[in-house]
């Protein structure tokens, strides 16, 4: 017998989530009557979280089985929808007015009584307004997802052509569709806290050909015109 505890994520602060009533609900059981637990979502603090909940219910110590997201995995498989010519026109457009909480490359480590016991990347930019803030494309594209995933609750991933491709994720609400053309600055959604998301913000992600890279730079219209548009040009 199985007993998935939580499929997904639930926000840090509800650190009272739904996937500790089903391990009281089996503290009063035999160890032999426990079913085999599964957690599926992505290791870092809940999963510290959970290990600690099972390691005072010590009756249910090796009952645990962990299931990474794939999320990530399936952002990348988005880059075989993109166009092979280029759609975007010049830097992209971040959040207006927003103020970045986290940033590209930030390296997170979670711990459980001061001990290590998992650490991550932060592959893209954390950026809060207001609440509900309108969410722009960052550029001239088509949108090729639009929907949950995961961790990253509501998603739009819009394809600007030449294997580059942008995310936006913790939506409130999408306001496109699948195949639908957008331009830039064009409102598409709104930030939220869907998914794993501990406050109103918006993640917006850059993928090159599958690989996350940091957004900011595609902001940057003097390295966009020195660096970028040189390589592009060759490509088309």
């Amino acid at each position: 017998r199985v007993a998935r505890c939580y499929h997904g994520a639930p926000r840090p602060a509800r650190r009272d989530g739904r996937y500790r009533r089903p391990l009281r609900q089996l503290q009063d059981l035999p160890r032999d009557q426990v079913p085999q637990l599964v957690f599926v979502g992505r290791r870092g603090w809940m999963v510290a979280d959970l290990m600690q909940q099972i390691e005072n219910a010590q009756h249910l110590s090796g009952k645990l089985t962990i299931i990474d997201d794939a999320n990530d995995a399936t952002l990348a498989g988005l880059a075989v929808k993109g166009e092979p010519r280029r759609l975007w026109d010049g830097p992209f457009q971040l959040l207006p007015k927003g103020k970045a909480e986290a940033r590209y490359g930030d390296h997170r480590t979670y711990r459980i009584n001061r001990k290590p016991v998992s650490t991550e990347w932060h592959l893209g930019i954390d950026m809060a307004s207001v609440k509900n803030a309108p969410v722009p494309a960052g550029n001239s594209g088509k949108v090729v997802y639009a929907g949950k995933l995961g961790i990253y609750g509501n998603v739009i991933v819009v394809d600007h052509g030449l294997s580059v491709q942008s995310v936006y994720a913790h939506l409130s609400a999408i306001d496109v569709a699948v195949g639908e053309a957008v331009k830039r600055g064009q409102t598409i959604g709104k930030s939220g806290m869907t998914g794993m998301a501990g406050g109103d913000h918006l993640h917006m992600g850059m993928m090159i050909a599958g690989v996350f890279a940091d957004p900011v730079e595609w902001s940057f219209a003097s390295w966009m015109e020195k660096t970028l548009m040189p390589l592009a040009g060759a490509l088309e």
